[in-house]
C-alpha cells in the first residue's frame, strides 16, 4: 500500500509541475482561473 501511495504522490507532483510550467510559460494563469471558476459553477 505504501508503494502505491508514494507512487501516486510522485505522479501527481510531476503532473502539477508540468501544468504549472505550461501556465507560467503561456501567462494564462488568470484565464485558466476564470475558466475553472465558470466550469465549477
Amino acid at each position: 500500500m505504501r508503494i502505491i501511495f508514494f507512487a501516486s504522490i510522485f505522479v501527481s507532483t510531476i503532473l502539477y509541475s508540468q501544468q504549472k510550467n505550461i501556465i507560467d510559460n503561456n501567462n494564462l494563469n488568470k484565464e485558466n482561473g476564470i475558466k475553472c471558476i465558470k466550469m465549477a459553477h
